[in-house]
């Protein structure tokens, strides 16, 4: 992702979050690619809200995960969520947890770098926010399941064409004939943990009822700053980057800074 992608992330954050950093606690690449070794990780960060970022692919007969040709595979796409609690197995397996501050969202466009953020917001219609357990994890719910699924394995992933508790479409991927879903191969997992900040920053948007599209905003960054309706607001948030990178990793001696941003 380009920084004015994550500056609208930064955007979609509850304010109480948008001037805290984010503290990377789990990788795929770096912690593997399963889903209970990802528990014990967040484990430790238990209670704090939680940022995922999600690389997937559109799944199909000759895409695999570890030996797909990128080259002539479908296009990667960037999904993720906000949830207001780190997933964990302490509320049992099944069960629904998180609050209304919950969203997912997703960047759309012909090029990634330059797609703009696709948030939906709580819609209301059910709490089923965030569910755990020992083989998979949903966020989101409703008669046609999770806006985003992932198995056991990290590997493979759904997105529903309708989740209820998001009133999302298919966050990427189109769903097969017969299927209320979009089916996916995950390249990569990441999940951020944030403190709520003494400081609540100005930066936020009101989300409507539904879907809040900010690809203007996105795009005009990755276009031209200058031209940007939001400048102002880009450019406070660059700073703010700058000043105290939000990206930090988990270290046995104390926090130390990763390359992102």
């Amino acid at each position: 992702l380009s920084s004015c992608q994550l500056h609208e992330v930064v955007n979609a954050l509850p304010p109480k979050y948008q001037n805290s950093p984010w503290h990377l606690v789990f990788s795929s690449d770096a912690d593997g690619y399963s889903l209970s070794h990802m528990y014990r990780e967040l484990e430790a960060y238990e209670g704090q809200a939680g940022l995922a970022f999600f690389v997937v692919q559109e799944k199909t007969p000759s895409t695999d995960r570890f030996s797909g040709d990128l080259k002539t595979s479908p296009a990667l796409g960037v999904i993720g969520a906000f949830v207001s609690e780190l997933p964990t197995l302490r509320h049992g397996q099944h069960n629904f947890f998180g609050s209304k501050e919950s969203f997912v969202f997703a960047f759309r466009g012909e090029k990634q770098h330059q797609s703009g953020i696709e948030v939906y917001p709580w819609s209301g219609d059910n709490e089923d926010f965030i569910a755990c357990s020992s083989k998979f994890i949903g966020i989101g719910g409703g008669e046609h399941g999770a806006a985003i699924f992932i198995d056991s394995d990290l590997q493979y992933a759904s997105s529903s064409d309708l989740c209820q508790t998001f009133a999302s479409p298919p966050l990427h991927g189109t769903p097969y004939k017969g299927l209320h879903h979009s089916e996916l191969v995950v390249r990569q997992t990441l999940w951020f943990a944030i403190k709520e900040s003494e400081f609540v920053a100005s930066l936020s948007r009101p989300l409507s009822e539904n879907t809040v599209e900010s690809a203007s905003l996105a795009q005009g960054c990755a276009f031209d700053c200058k031209d940007c309706p939001d400048h102002h607001r880009c450019s406070y948030i660059n700073e703010y980057l700058s000043n105290r990178h939000p990206f930090r990793r988990k270290s046995q001696g104390g926090e130390s800074q990763i390359a992102g941003g």
